[in-house]
């Protein structure tokens, strides 16, 4: 999680790709995923920057404040 204030530098986006970028180098991973609250859009462009794409919607999945929310499960093949 990146601190309100340095939201929107491009500080999350170059500490992904460098986790990602090593963990294909290294470890020989190839699929990561991702889930995020259905609506977070700001999450949404980052995922997608990076090379994941919207998989699918997990309906009500969690509980937050008494209220249940979607999540977004996102994909990327590397």
């Amino acid at each position: 999680m990146v601190v309100r204030e340095y939201w929107g530098k491009g500080y999350a986006f170059e500490a992904m790709q460098t986790v990602i970028e090593y963990a294909v180098r290294s470890m020989g991973i190839e699929r990561f995923s991702a889930r995020i609250h259905g609506g977070n859009e700001r999450s949404a462009v980052l995922l997608r920057r990076l090379g994941f794409v919207l998989e699918g919607t997990l309906r009500d999945y969690v509980k937050r404040g008494g209220i249940r929310r979607d999540c977004w499960f996102f994909g990327c093949l590397k």
